[in-house]
C-alpha cells in the first residue's frame, strides 16, 4: 500500500532509540524529510548520516531536553525552518520510572509529567500554525497503554499517558476545522530499552530473575511475544498518513489483546 507521504514534512520526538528511531528510518523510507530530536546529539548524527545517506531524504538530527519549555519550542521552529514546513508530529518522548508509590518523590512524578504530558502539549502548540500554513496535517501522540490499564509500579507514567489520551480526544475535536487530525497510539510491551526497565521492575516485585521475569511476562500475552519497534512503528506511519484520513480524536491500542474492555 502507497502510503502517499512522499514529501512530506515531518517532525518526531525521542528519537534517538526504540519506536521513535523505527518512526524515523521509516518516515524516510517512504519519503519523508524529517527533524527529529532526544538529548543525544552524536547518536542522532549517526542516524541522519545513515538514514540520509541510505534513503537520499533530508534528515535534520537537533539535540533537545523536550521536558524543557524553551528546547521543544527551539526544535519544532527549527525542524519547520529547515525543513520548510510541518505535515507531521510523533509525539513520542517520555520514559517513565517503574517503581512503586513510597519509592517515587514528588519530584519525579512532576519530572516525569513534565517530559510525557507537558512536552506533546508544548510540541503541538508550537506545531499547529505550521501546519495551518500547510492546509492541514497529522499529530500522532505514542502514550503506553498504562493509560488506560494502571500499573501499580508505572504510576508517573499511567497518570502522563492518561493525560495524553485525554489531551488527544480534545485536541481531534479541537483542530478538526483546520484539517489537522490528532491520534494516540498506545503500545503495550515493546522490545525496547524501556522495557528492560520494565522487566527489572517486575523481577523486584516477584523475587526472581530478569529471565524468569521475562518468561512469566511473555507467558501471559495473548499474542505470545513481545513486538518490535518496528511492528509499532508501522502503525504509527498508518495513522499519520493520507491512508487514515478519517481518524482523529481516538486512541488506537497496539499491544497484542493485553488491554481488557470494549
Amino acid at each position: 500500500m502507497n502510503l502517499e507521504l512522499n514529501d512530506k514534512k515531518a517532525l518526531v520526538t525521542g528519537a534517538s532509540e526504540g519506536i521513535g528511531r523505527a518512526v524515523v528510518e521509516m518516515l524516510a523510507e517512504e519519503g519523508c524529510d524529517v527533524a527529529f530530536c532526544s538529548r543525544r546529539q552524536p547518536v542522532l548524527d549517526e542516524i541522519a548520516a545513515e538514514v540520509g545517506g541510505r534513503t537520499g531524504r533530508k534528515l535534520v538530527p537537533l539535540a533537545a531536553d523536550v521536558s524543557k519549555a524553551e528546547d521543544i519550542e527551539s526544535f519544532v521552529a527549527t525542524g519547520a525552518e529547515q525543513l520548510g514546513g510541518v505535515d507531521i508530529l510523533i509525539n513520542n518522548a517520555g520514559a517513565s520510572i517503574f517503581a512503586e508509590l513510597f519509592d517515587i518523590p514528588d519530584e519525579r512524578w512532576m519530572a516525569d509529567i513534565e517530559l510525557k504530558l507537558m512536552s506533546y502539549v508544548r510540541g503541538t502548540r508550537a506545531a499547529v500554525p505550521h501546519m495551518r500554513e500547510r492546509g492541514g496535517g497529522r499529530i500522532v501522540n505514542v502514550g503506553g497503554n498504562a493509560g488506560r490499564q494502571p500499573l501499580p509500579y508505572h504510576l508517573p507514567g499511567g497518570a502522563s499517558n492518561a493525560g495524553v489520551l485525554n489531551f488527544t480526544r480534545a485536541m481531534g475535536e479541537y483542530l478538526a476545522k483546520d484539517r489537522i487530525n490528532v491520534i494516540a497510539c498506545a503500545p503495550g510491551p515493546v522490545k525496547t530499552a524501556r522495557f528492560e526497565k520494565q522487566l527489572t521492575a517486575n523481577a523486584k516485585k516477584w523475587g526472581v530473575s530478569v529471565e524468569e521475569a521475562e518468561e512469566r511476562f511473555v507467558a501471559d500475552l495473548p499474542l505470545g511475544y513481545v513486538p518490535t519497534a518496528e511492528e509499532v512503528a508501522g502503525v504509527i506511519l498508518f495513522l499519520a498518513s493520507p491512508r487514515a484520513a478519517y481518524i482523529t480524536g481516538t486512541t488506537l491500542t497496539v499491544d497484542g489483546g493485553i488491554t481488557k474492555g470494549i
